[in-house]
């Protein structure tokens, strides 16, 4: 009976409803959105991810150009994907699935197992293939396990009989989120036991799950969530394309991964089409919320207009990569590396610009409950006081030339250019954590501050 109890008392803690986890918890925050410290943590390790990718690309520049499979490559790739993008979306999830399912998370403890075992995998895993250490390889494949299973526990509740646009499109991400590790997870075991023949086909298929049906099918589902919130566009709400779109999508790179591991040509066309329909559909979408914005441009449409143009740019390096794939060689193979960077810079791009956004929204909040709601001259506290626009500014610069700098030394195998976009990507790291947290910071302290002097009556 007193283990039975124990037991029992373990559990009803660990799933703890999050809506008892935010002590004064500001009027119009719903109440199951978690407490800020469940998703900035996720935001602030996503651009540490960010500076040791540009510190790695200093070191892999030269290997990229030559040998982009080479250990040093894929371990920059992995602080880009894992370290970096994943994190950061992981952090959006926890944040946005509550709020588009009007129903809490399972709790807030299985978040922070996320967190941490997310940390140490997304970290282990590039630093082992950088330094070629199977051991810190095997340890972060197993603890980004741990963190893919937890987020599906967690994220199973809210997202359970939910059945709009987002939710559908979320639930068929994080099943690509599985594939990928699950797919991770044979990849790391072959390296130690070599049971497999791991080609570049099998290797893309791999990166292509990860890319298309976890990070690019997750965006595309929260954003259009997203997309109404921030530029104020009210769209139909009976589309059909979007939800056509993240099916094709996300069936497209099931049935691209299955060809590229057999080998099955006309099934990488078909495929291929699909998962084209799939982003077709998503930038109709975006034109269709630009064109019925109620809000003025601002530096957040610049930031999605811009990846949009990478995105274009990916298709295009696809295509022609595809051409000159078949015949093997390394010209064909850096057209590829050139889609992988392109269409990581869509994301990267679009997620450093809803950054902006989403962060001093959380970080608002977060002042409220210390019953910090106006600016020193009394008017009342925006999000747009949470930051400096000047450096967000120089961000897009710095992130949109560091982007471009990468695409052009891998086609031109000018591995200088390369090192100097991983140089604007230690920049850019530094200035959004130092942007997006400075003014939050001192409010905070001033706050405090305020309350210690303040004569007891």
């Amino acid at each position: 009976m007193v283990r039975g109890g124990l037991t029992k008392g373990i559990f009803e803690c660990i799933v703890a409803n999050t809506k008892s986890t935010w002590q004064n918890r500001p009027p119009g925050i719903p109440v199951n959105v978690p407490p800020p410290s469940v998703p900035l943590p996720f935001f602030f390790v996503s651009m540490i991810g960010l500076l040791a990718l540009g510190i790695s690309l200093l070191f892999s520049a030269r290997a990229s150009v030559t040998n982009p499979t080479d250990d040093t490559v894929v371990g920059s790739t992995h602080f880009l994907m894992l370290a970096t993008l994943s994190m950061g979306i992981l952090g959006a999830l926890h944040q946005f699935i509550p709020v588009i399912t009007n129903k809490a998370s399972r709790s807030v403890l299985i978040s922070r197992i996320v967190f941490v075992s997310f940390l140490i995998g997304s970290f282990s895993l590039p630093l082992g293939f950088t330094f070629e250490l199977e051991w810190l390889v095997a340890l972060g494949g197993f603890f980004a396990f741990i963190a893919v299973v937890a987020a599906l526990i967690n994220f199973s509740k809210p997202l359970y009989k939910s059945s709009n646009i987002q939710s559908t499109g979320l639930k068929l991400s994080l099943l690509g989120f599985l594939f990928t590790a699950c797919f991770g997870v044979v990849y790391v075991i072959d390296r130690s036991k070599n049971w497999f023949d791991l080609s570049g086909h099998i290797v893309l298929a791999h990166a292509s799950i990860g890319l298309f049906s976890w990070l690019g099918l997750t965006y595309i589902s929260v954003s259009e969530k997203l997309w109404p919130m921030f530029m104020l566009a009210h769209v139909k709400e009976k589309r059909r394309y979007p939800q056509f779109g993240i099916y094709s999508l996300f069936l497209g790179t099931l049935i691209f991964s299955v060809s590229l591991l057999f080998n099955l040509f006309p099934l990488q066309v078909l495929s291929g089409f699909m998962i084209l329909v799939g982003f077709t559909t998503h930038s109709i979408s975006l034109a269709s919320h630009i064109r019925r914005r109620k809000r003025k441009a601002d530096l957040h449409l610049v930031f999605l207009v811009t990846s949009e143009i990478f995105l274009i740019a990916s298709v295009v390096f696809a295509l022609v990569g595809a051409y000159y794939e078949p015949s093997n060689t390394l010209f064909g193979d850096r057209l590829i590396a050139c889609f992988i960077s392109s269409l990581a810079g869509w994301l990267l791009l679009t997620y450093v610009g809803h950054l902006h956004k989403v962060v001093p929204f959380v970080e608002w909040a977060s002042l409220r409950s210390l019953g910090i709601s106006r600016r020193d001259d009394g008017k009342p506290l925006l999000f747009a006081d949470l930051y400096k626009a000047i450096f967000a500014k120089a961000t897009y610069i710095s992130l949109t030339s560091g982007l471009l700098l990468i695409v052009i030394g891998l086609t031109s195998t000018l591995f200088r250019l390369i090192q100097l976009g991983g140089i604007l990507m230690i920049i850019i790291a530094i200035t959004v954590m130092f942007n997006l947290s400075v003014i939050p910071i001192k409010l905070s302290i001033k706050s405090r501050s305020d309350k210690k002097q303040r004569p007891v009556t």
